[in-house]
């Protein structure tokens, strides 16, 4: 079987098992047992009104629940949304057993959130960080790429011995990534059938880290993304590296040779 083919039959077992197209599904059914009554015999007038009438009974239905969708959030609006659309970090640990996460300094959620992540691990929790890599000869790129309203340098200094301090008291390792895959990751029950993750895209010099995109994907709702976006962060964690012995806070912060913006007849950054 073709690649392409398995996709199909990979989507199709999903769709069935979610309970999702099933309109479609039934409709290409009707129709193909339909040709074959026709092929093999004469079938009467009688079943090919019952076979028209339940295939527009099925696009009524569809086209129906498509409005309800919409109504309640679908759509692209519903998908794509901010950072503040979410609950707060506590409220994703809620429940959680085990947490993947990568960032380019991680500093919002270790910051705000320290404390919180030591009482989860304390309780059980397993987690599993990557942030950029200090020394990597990217650092200066990346700095330059994300959202200006913060220290690069300083954030991921603080991150690092935020890290260092929760993987001293058990449950949580991490890593150094020496390049920026231009998205934020965080998986909460990976391999739970429960599971959810939220990618955030990264802009270019966004004003704020709040403007950023995100997406919300469920296993329950998408098996096949989640699986894709869980591999994401496999990978990521295989080409990161272990980092060396702690204690590498000296209040300076990692060094960046930050380049300077041009600015308009305002004085504001263009």
């Amino acid at each position: 079987m073709t690649a392409s083919g398995r996709r199909a039959l990979r989507r199709l077992a999903e769709d069935l098992r979610e309970v999702r197209n099933i309109e479609a599904y039934a409709i290409s059914t009707l129709a193909a047992a339909l040709t074959i009554f026709t092929v093999v015999g004469s079938p009467s007038p009688q079943l090919f009104d019952a076979v028209a009438l339940a295939c527009l009974a099925f696009l009524v239905f569809s086209t129906t629940r498509q409005q309800a969708a919409s109504q309640a959030g679908g759509g692209l609006a519903g998908v794509l949304r901010d950072r503040d659309s979410y609950a707060t970090f506590e409220q994703l640990l809620d429940g959680a057993t085990e947490l993947w996460m990568y960032a380019p300094s991680g500093v919002n959620v270790l910051r705000r959130h320290g404390g919180d992540i030591k009482r989860w691990l304390a309780a059980g929790g397993r987690a599993r960080f990557v942030v950029h890599d200090p020394g990597a000869g990217a650092i200066d790129t990346l700095a330059t790429q994300l959202d200006e309203d913060n220290d690069f340098g300083k954030d991921l200094t603080a991150s690092l011995d935020s890290l260092d301090k929760l993987a001293g008291s058990g449950g949580l390792d991490y890593r150094l990534l020496s390049l920026n895959p231009g998205f934020s990751l965080v998986v909460v029950n990976p391999r739970q059938r429960g599971g959810r993750l939220i990618v955030e895209f990264h802009g270019f010099q966004d004003e704020s880290i709040s403007d950023r995109m995100h997406v919300e994907i469920r296993r329950s709702e998408s098996t096949h993304w989640f699986d894709y976006w869980a591999r994401r962060f496999e990978a990521i964690w295989a080409a990161a590296r272990v980092p060396e012995a702690a204690g590498r806070s000296d209040g300076g912060g990692v060094k960046l040779a930050r380049p300077a913006r041009s600015r308009d007849r305002e004085g504001r950054p263009e």
